[in-house]
C-alpha cells in the first residue's frame, strides 16, 4: 500500500468502536502518529460467542475443566479470521487487540507486526479465564494488563514478561466545563451493587446532602461530574477502575474507596482523597463540603496529573514506544 508521509500501519482490533466507546477514542489517537485502521468483532449471540464465554461459565467450580476447554478451544473454538479488504497482512507494522475482546485471533497473517494486546478487567476471574484459555496471550510479543496486581498471575501463565498499563481517560469527552454550577454535593454514577449500596443508602437519604446517585447516558456523564462538588468511587474488587481517571479528567474532585493500586499511581490528599469505611466516607465528605479551597485545589492537582500521565493517548504513545515505531 502507499503509505502517507512513510507513518507506521496499526490494526486495532476491538468489539467496543462505538461513538462513544473507547474504542473509537483509542483509534483517534493512534492516528496522530500512524496510520491506523480499526477491526470491529461482531460476534455476539451466535455459536462462536457462546463457545468462546464457556471458560467463563464454569469458571468457578472447576479450573482444571477450564484449562481443558482452552486446550480444545483449537479444536472446536478455531481463531477468528481478520477479514479487512483495505489492508494487507503484510502492510501491518503493529496488530494491536484491546478488550474486550473474547476470541482468539488468528494472528499467524501479520507475521511481519508487532502483536500487542492489552487485557483489561483483569481483576475479574470470568476475564482472566477468557485471556487464558481462549484468546491465548503467549502468542502475542507485548502483553499489558489493566491491574498492577494481577501481573504476577499474567506472568505464571503466558511464561514471558507483562507489562502494567493502566486504563485512561479521552480528554475531549472528559473535561472540565468551567462555566457550570455545582448542582450536587455529591454524585456516584454507575451500577448499583450491594457492595456500593452499603456505603451509598444512608448518603441518598440524608436531607442536607443534594446528591446523584445512579446510571446515566454517557454523553452526560462528564455534565454530571462537572455538576458535583464531591464526586464519589466505589470500586467492585479494590481495583483501580475507569471512572478514577474519568473524574479526574473532568477536573471535578475525587472521593475513591482506599486501595493499593490508587496510591501506586496517585497521591491520596494531594491528587483525590479515599476513604477506609463507611464512617469515613461521611466524615470526609462533610469536611470537603465545609473546605472548599482545599477540596478545588486538590481536583486541580488530579486534572493535572491526569493530564500529564494518563490520556488516552499516553497510552498509544506508550505502545507505539514499546513497539519501537516512535522515538
Amino acid at each position: 500500500m502507499q503509505r502517507y508521509k512513510d507513518l507506521p500501519v496499526v490494526l486495532l482490533i476491538t468489539t467496543n468502536f462505538g461513538f462513544e466507546g473507547y474504542g473509537y477514542s483509542l483509534a483517534r489517537y493512534f492516528s496522530k502518529f500512524t496510520n491506523t485502521f480499526v477491526y470491529s468483532t461482531k460476534h455476539y449471540f451466535d455459536f462462536s460467542h457462546y463457545a468462546h464465554m464457556i471458560p467463563t461459565v464454569v469458571s468457578t467450580n472447576n479450573d482444571i475443566f477450564v484449562k481443558f476447554l482452552g486446550k480444545m478451544s483449537y479444536i472446536f473454538n478455531p481463531s477468528h479470521k481478520v477479514r479487512f479488504t483495505l489492508l494487507r497482512p503484510e502492510d501491518v507494522d503493529l496488530l494491536v487487540v484491546v478488550d474486550p475482546v473474547i476470541c482468539r485471533i488468528d494472528i499467524k497473517p501479520f507475521s511481519k507486526a508487532t502483536k500487542v494486546y492489552w487485557a483489561q478487567d483483569t481483576h475479574a476471574k470470568k476475564h482472566r479465564n477468557i485471556h487464558f484459555y481462549s484468546t491465548h496471550l503467549e502468542d502475542y510479543d507485548l502483553i499489558y494488563v489493566a491491574h498492577s496486581k494481577d501481573l504476577d498471575k499474567y506472568r505464571e501463565v503466558v511464561k514471558r514478561e507483562v507489562m502494567h498499563l493502566p486504563y485512561a481517560f479521552d480528554p475531549e469527552v472528559y473535561r472540565p466545563l468551567n462555566s457550570i454550577e455545582k448542582e450536587y454535593d455529591i454524585s456516584f454514577v454507575g451500577n448499583i451493587t450491594p457492595q456500593r449500596l452499603q456505603f451509598l443508602r444512608d448518603l441518598a437519604k440524608k436531607p442536607n446532602i443534594r446528591s446523584f446517585i445512579g446510571n446515566a447516558y454517557l454523553k452526560d456523564v462528564n455534565t454530571i461530574y462537572n455538576k458535583s462538588k464531591i464526586v464519589i468511587n466505589i470500586s467492585q474488587s479494590n481495583e483501580l477502575n475507569w471512572r478514577v481517571f474519568e473524574v479526574l479528567g473532568s477536573g471535578s474532585f475525587l472521593l475513591s474507596n482506599a486501595t493499593e493500586e490508587i496510591s501506586e499511581v496517585f497521591k491520596p490528599s494531594y491528587h483525590l482523597d479515599t476513604f477506609e469505611n463507611e464512617n469515613e466516607l461521611v466524615y470526609k465528605i462533610f469536611f470537603y463540603l465545609q473546605n472548599e479551597n482545599i477540596r478545588n485545589q486538590i481536583a486541580v492537582n488530579g486534572h493535572e496529573e491526569a493530564l500529564r500521565k494518563h490520556t488516552l493517548e499516553n497510552r498509544a504513545v506508550r505502545i507505539l514506544k514499546d513497539a519501537h515505531l516512535i522515538q
